[in-house]
């Protein structure tokens, strides 16, 4: 049985804090693209990389790829994605002191709006290390969250081109 896409007012929120964070990021040099996708299991046995492939059915993911990690090596992998994000936005008159504070507010942001989709400190956690469609140049990441408990899955991605 299919999983069924699960929309609650955090997906919502989230969905919609990736797309302040897309449209802050966005300078003369770069693009950021993100997108998230959450899943209800109950009744579905789904392995997360068949979940990984409803989220892209047009992706040829592979297995081999999806490697699965801590929430610590998740963390660090998004934190410093979105601190390159954030780092280089076209504003020239903003001070090193206001980036440095929007960095820690994006950060502390992203992180509350993804623990209010999913538990991921109690779940599986899955990075896709596969090639995608998009060809992004700077810096990406894939993930896929899997809460057997809840029977809740989140998808979600990011990525950078120059």
């Amino acid at each position: 049985m299919m999983p069924t896409v699960f929309e609650s007012p955090e997906f919502h929120k989230f969905r919609g804090y990736l797309n302040a964070i897309r449209d802050f990021s966005l300078s003369g040099n770069h693009e950021a693209d993100f997108d998230v996708f959450s899943y209800d299991l109950s009744g579905s046995d789904l392995s997360p990389i068949e979940m990984l492939k409803v989220a892209y059915p047009e992706e040829q993911s592979e297995s081999k790829k999806l490697v699965e990690c801590s929430a610590h090596n998740m963390i660090d992998d998004v934190n410093q994605a979105l601190i390159r994000s954030t780092w280089s936005f076209g504003d020239q008159s903003v001070s090193w002191d206001s980036t440095d504070y929007i960095i820690r507010y994006n950060l502390v942001g992203f992180w509350g709006h993804v623990k209010a989709l999913i538990d991921y400190e109690g779940a599986r956690i899955f990075k896709y290390d596969g090639e995608f469609k998009y060809t992004y140049v700077w810096w990406w990441f894939t993930y896929v969250i899997h809460d057997e408990s809840r029977q809740r899955c989140v998808v979600f991605h990011g990525g950078s081109s120059d």
